[in-house]
């Protein structure tokens, strides 16, 4: 069944199905708060009671990275990485910084030795093509790492600068 609007969708679904019958009746303990709740029916894998405890469960510190570390991270960054600064409706920036490989290994590295991030599959485009793999980290953990880097980048440091200086209102 198809609605006009989200405003029609959630009405409809309100109507039909009571409080109840919304939440599963098994009980899951919050991986950041450790309080018991029941998941709603729709989100059976939910990990976190509330967006506040997914938000600060969701963020993990950067490893410490010996100098060598950071320099490899520099070079590699510097030749496949990304810096993408987007707008949130907010008005705020974010900033996320990728790696594109064809190699998963290698970016799985890259997860490990800092220990942030996440890794995407973006299957081939056209025959003969590889599937490629892409390394994202965003917001505090992206500002720090390019501040670690800083100092190594040679054809990314403008635009590194950009976002790890603050900006004046």
């Amino acid at each position: 069944m198809k609605y006009c609007s989200m405003a029609c969708r959630n009405a409809a679904v309100k109507r039909t199905t009571p409080k109840s019958k919304r939440y599963l009746t098994k009980t899951v303990v919050c991986e950041c708060c450790r309080k018991e709740f029941h998941p709603w029916l729709a989100r059976a894998t939910m990990r976190y009671c509330s967006v506040p405890c997914r938000n600060a469960g969701q963020h993990k510190p950067i490893l410490d990275m010996s100098p060598e570390d950071v320099a490899w991270l520099a070079g590699l960054f510097d030749g496949e990485g990304c810096i993408t600064i987007e707008t949130s409706k907010n008005g705020s920036p974010s900033i996320k910084i990728g790696i594109t490989n064809t190699c998963r290994p290698l970016l799985e590295h890259v997860k490990a030795m800092t220990g942030v991030g996440y890794i995407t599959t973006r299957p081939r485009q056209r025959e003969g093509w590889k599937t490629t793999y892409d390394w994202h980290t965003t917001g505090v953990n992206a500002r720090a790492l390019l501040f670690m880097m800083y100092h190594r980048l040679f054809s990314k440091k403008e635009r590194a600068e950009q976002c790890i200086t603050p900006v004046d209102p």
